[in-house]
C-alpha cells in the first residue's frame, strides 16, 4: 500500500493519499508516517483519501482504531477527515467509534465537503 503525505501550508493541513491494498499493519505503518509529519509541522488536520485504496481490515481492526490512536499519540484535538470511495463498505462505523471515544473524526465521499469541515475553525488544532 503506497501512500503520500502531504503537508499544505495555505490550510495547514496534511493530506494523506492512499492507494492499494489497505490491511492493518499497513494502515498502523500509515499512521506512524502521518503522525511524524503532523509533528514537523505542529499541524494536526489530516484529510486521508482512501478512494483509490482497498480496505482489508476487518469489523474488529476499526473498532481497535481509536485504541491504537491512543497507543501512538494521536492527540485528542485532531481533526481527521476520512474520504472514500460511494461503494466502500462500514465507513460509517468508523466514524461512530472513534467520535465516541473522544477523536473528531467525519467520513466523507467528496473532497469539498472534507476540507470545508477540516478548515471550519479560525484556527486549526495543534498539539
Amino acid at each position: 500500500m503506497p501512500w503520500k503525505n502531504v503537508y499544505a501550508p495555505d490550510n495547514h493541513i496534511i493530506h494523506v493519499h492512499v492507494s492499494g491494498l489497505v490491511d492493518r499493519p499497513q494502515w498502523e505503518k500509515l499512521l506512524q508516517s502521518s503522525l511524524k509529519e503532523a509533528a514537523l509541522h505542529s499541524c494536526y488536520c489530516f484529510l486521508v483519501d482512501y478512494r483509490e485504496a482497498e480496505l482489508r481490515l476487518g469489523l474488529l481492526d476499526l473498532y481497535d482504531r481509536p485504541s491504537y490512536y491512543e497507543k501512538v499519540g494521536m492527540p485528542h484535538n485532531a481533526r481527521i477527515a476520512l474520504l472514500f470511495a460511494p461503494s466502500a463498505k462500514d465507513t460509517d462505523f468508523i466514524e461512530t467509534v472513534t467520535s465516541n471515544r473522544g477523536y473528531s473524526v467525519r467520513v466523507f465521499r467528496e473532497i469539498e465537503p472534507a476540507a470545508v469541515w477540516l478548515c471550519e475553525t479560525s484556527l486549526p488544532p495543534r498539539a
